[in-house]
Parts: C-alpha cells; structure tokens; sequence
C-alpha cells in the first residue's frame, strides 16, 4: 500500500505538507495559473521558476523507501528546451527527473527519469522514442521505481521502463534534501517553466503498478535488462531509434550507436551483437535464414575468432576471414561438430547451385542437397580433385564426410564418397575418382584394400579399345569394355 510521504500543491509562496511538515525553500519564483483539471487532481495554481527560481526541502525523518517509490511532478515547460533542465532531484534517495532537447532542440523536449542502483550508478529511460513533449503544455509526469525496475509515466500512462539485474538502492543517511527547478547545487540545470504539484510515495499506487508490471514480460524490460548487465564491460552507447519487431528474425530489436540487442519471446532473453558481425548482419539480406539470437558474441573454435549464434545459423569472425555467415542444415552440421575445427573457419557467401548449396571455408568445403538432412564437408587433395573433374555438375553431392580408409588400426588413406563417384587419396597415389561399373567391382573386391590398392589414375579412355574405360591402380588396371560383367 502507498503511503504520501511529500504533497505539495502550487498555491502559494508558503508550501508544505497539509499538516505543515516538511516546509519548502522558495527563492526568486512567482505565482502563476495552474493547469486546472488533471489526472492528479485540479490545480488553480502553481509557481514560476523564471530565470532564477530554485525550491528546496529537507525530508526530516519521513520514512523513505529505497525499494518501492513513486515520484509525481505536474509541470509546464516554457521557452525552446535547449540543454538539461533540472525537475527534482534527491541527494538522500538517488533520483532525478528532468528534461533533455530533442533533436536541435526547440519547442520539443525529451523527458527523462533516472535512478542510481548500487551495482549500476546513474541510468534510466526517456520519452524520446515514444512521444513528443511540447513547451506550453501541462503534463502528469510519474517516476516510478519497483524492486529493480524504473518505469516512465506521462499523465497516468506508461511510456517507457528500464529493468536492472541488481535493483538495490541505497538511502544516503547524511543527506536528506531534494531540489525542485534546479540540480542539487541549487544552480545548475535550471527548469524554465511553472510547477503545479509534488508528491512522493513510499509505495506505488496501484494504477501505475499494475501498468509496470504488464510491462515485465515485454520485450523493453528485457533488453534494458541485458544492457545494464552488460555496459561494465561492454558499453552500445545511446539508443538510435525506438525497439521494433523484426518479422525477418522474429525477435525485437533495440538498435544502439555500437551494436544491438535482440529479444525473442520463445526464448525468453535478450542477447547483444556488437562490432564487425554487427555491422556483417545489419547489411545482411537473408535475415530470416538466421533467425533469432541464441547467444551473446563468444569465442568460437578457431583461437582469435568470434561468433554470435542464431536459432538458424552463425555469424563467424576472424581478422583473416571478416565475418561471414553459415546457416540452415550447412550450420547445423558445422556447429554440431565443433565447427569441424580442422576445416576453418568460413571466408565466402553461401552460394545457390543446382540442386542444393555450397560453401567455402578456410580449408574445406561444405555442400547440403535440397530436402537431405545431412551436409557433408570435403577437403584438401580431395577437394581439389572433386573440382577439377566437375565437382556437383559431374559427380552430384558428397554423401559423406571425408573418412579414414583403415588397415587394421593404421590409417592408409583417406576417401569421400558423391553420388556419381568416390575419390580415393593416399600419401603415396595422391586423389583420384571412381565410378560407374568399374566403382562397384572395385567395392566389391574390397576397394584399396584389395590387391589392386589405390588408384593411380582417373577413369579414362582405354587407347585401342573403342568404347573400353579404364582406372589404373598401384598393382594393376581395370579396363571395361561396356558392361560390368565384362569387367
């Protein structure tokens, strides 16, 4: 339950409580016209601060409440708004409320509300991105703060909250005051324009603190969250723009100078992108093949390289490869395997071919064939030879990964098998293909490890023989002369 600790209204030079307590100091302001009706209550009245006002009051022993608070000033700001001026601000609970010049400044002003938690210092939220305040206009404005969340009201509604991990403020015991039109020198940060009424509760009124609590399952109160549990280490600097829904990724994005920071409500957290991989996404067109972020920016296998994941791919960095990223089953496959350490890290685009994808990387390739759950990687001499002899258009895609050819426990040879061939490798023959008859007999009698070994030669004409192929071996050829059984 709220409890009013301060209310002044603004009907004369002598304000106070209406039991007496708590006096306030008022130098160098004037009476002038109230706003009449508000949402608060009517007000006739109010005080000018002019060119040299300043108001101050002390809150004695009043109860004052570090965890649930609620900080209510009614206002009208005159003149263009170029610089910070001061509403009210606290030395014995750190608070302040103040407005800010939006854009170059002018007949438009920006609000703002702020708090100084313990694990955070100074920081909060403003109106900027969500609603135009204007000079000449009386205005309800509500700082509200709950156990670890600030939230932003303009005349009974919710604009705007900013959540922290660790929400704890303390009550400064030496000092008690709290300065009205000017920053708590007393001087600086002056506010031009009248003042109507001031209340402070210990508690919340339950209007507003049912409006705050909608908010915390909404995706503002996530992303400021993750900001302020990250800015120790990792500062984005200011908002640019208000946070939006990205249909692309399916998340909500908050777009900072430096980065940014994605929630997505099936996953129930918000995560941040910053330097090259967000400059990499931010220009990036397949933004639905990635999806939502997983997870903040790590280190990936590679020593020296970095990555954000997705829930459909990954954007990976190094200074030999920028960032590039690896989505769909390509990702799932490279991520599931611990990025295939011994393949690298990837320096060119996905690319469409006929029939599926490919993908280069520092020491391989990867190719997925449409509709198949499985992509397979091929590399070194292997590769080398897959493309010289036509690579998908020749030999479709791989079906496996690159394996070890084994006699007993020692490794002889590596192989990968395509859907048109196999290309055997050894240190001794080098990489060459099989296929057709000729690939299924050679399996049959057991492949490299039969009496003929490896390859030595791709299948080719056999001179003097029209319409006969062959492959030489280390210990022998097989020749086909236009069916497999006359092998």
């Amino acid at each position: 339950m709220e409890k009013i600790l301060v209310d002044f209204a603004f009907k004369s030079m002598q304000v106070s409580n209406p039991d007496g307590s708590i006096p306030l100091q008022i130098t160098g302001c004037t009476e002038a016209p109230g706003p009449g009706e508000t949402i608060a209550g009517t007000f006739p009245k109010s005080i000018s601060m002019g060119s040299g006002g300043r108001m101050k009051a002390g809150m004695g022993n009043a109860p004052v409440n570090a965890k649930q608070f609620c900080i209510r000033i009614i206002f009208k700001a005159d003149g263009p708004v170029l610089g910070r001026q001061n509403l009210v601000e606290s030395t014995q609970l750190p608070f302040s409320i103040f407005l800010d010049k939006k854009g170059a400044g002018g007949n438009q002003f920006q609000l703002q509300v702020s708090c100084a938690p313990v694990a955070h210092g100074w920081s909060g939220t403003d109106t900027e991105f969500f609603m135009t305040l204007n000079t000449g206009t009386w205005y309800v404005a509500d700082l509200v703060y709950d156990m670890d969340t600030l939230g932003l009201f303009i005349d009974g509604n919710i604009v705007s909250v900013h959540a922290f991990p660790s929400g704890q403020i303390n009550i400064n015991a030496g000092k008690k005051d709290f300065f009205i039109g000017t920053w708590v020198d007393g001087n600086r940060n002056r506010f031009n324009g009248d003042i109507a009424c001031f209340q402070w509760y210990s508690g919340i009124p339950l209007a507003l603190e049912t409006q705050l609590d909608e908010r915390r399952s909404q995706a503002e109160w996530f992303i400021s969250y993750k900001n302020n549990s990250i800015k120790k280490t990792l500062n984005l600097g200011a908002r640019t723009k208000k946070y939006y829904f990205n249909g692309s990724s399916n998340g909500y994005i908050q777009e900072y100078q430096a980065g940014l920071i994605m929630y997505s409500p099936s996953i129930g957290t918000a995560f941040e992108m910053h330097g090259t991989i967000w400059t990499y996404y931010t220009n990036f067109t397949r933004k639905s093949e990635l999806g939502y972020l997983i997870s903040d920016e790590i280190h990936a296998g590679v020593s020296g390289a970095r990555k954000n994941l997705f829930q459909k791919g990954g954007i990976y960095w190094s200074g030999g490869t920028g960032a590039r990223a690896v989505t769909g089953q390509m990702y799932l496959d490279y991520e599931g395997h611990g990025e295939f350490k011994w393949i690298g890290l990837p320096n060119g685009e996905m690319q469409t071919i006929s029939g599926g994808r490919q993908q280069s990387f520092q020491r391989a390739r990867l190719y997925h064939k449409n509709n198949v759950g499985r992509a397979f990687e091929v590399h070194g001499s292997i590769l080398n030879k897959y493309l010289a002899t036509g690579a998908t258009g020749k030999w479709g895609f791989p079906v496996s990964d690159e394996t070890d050819i084994k006699n007993g426990s020692s490794v002889i040879g590596k192989m990968s098998e395509f859907e048109g061939s196999v290309i055997y490798w050894s240190g001794s023959t080098g990489a060459f293909e099989v296929h057709g008859d000729l690939l299924a007999e050679y399996k049959a009698m057991n492949g490299p490890l039969s009496n003929l070994g490896f390859p030595t030669s791709d299948e080719s004409n056999t001179p003097g023989v029209g319409g006969a192929k062959h492959n030489t071996f280390q210990k022998g050829t097989m020749v086909w002369y236009g069916s497999k059984t006359s092998i």
